[in-house]
């Protein structure tokens, strides 16, 4: 889904990153596992930028949302 050029597109408002977990002895992976209660993989989070809150989150489940439905969600942020 992710490599759908609408969701690309809809995505260009953000800043994307992507934290690689699999060092679970990273002191920066360790800060926001806890911080954002990140428990498994794949997790997606929303997060405001000046306030650092979480806004939305996604798990594996975003899957199986339709590309449209995903993309409306976005534009409610």
């Amino acid at each position: 889904m992710l490599s759908d050029p609408k969701v690309r597109a809809a995505l260009t408002k953000f800043v994307n990153l992507k934290l690689d977990g699999s060092d679970s002895s990273d002191e920066t992976f360790k800060a926001l596992q806890k911080k954002y209660k990140i428990v498994g993989f794949p997790t997606y989070l929303l997060i405001d930028p000046q306030t650092g809150q979480e806004l939305a989150r996604w798990g594996s489940e975003l899957y199986d949302v339709p590309t449209d439905q995903f993309i409306e969600q976005l534009a409610n942020y």
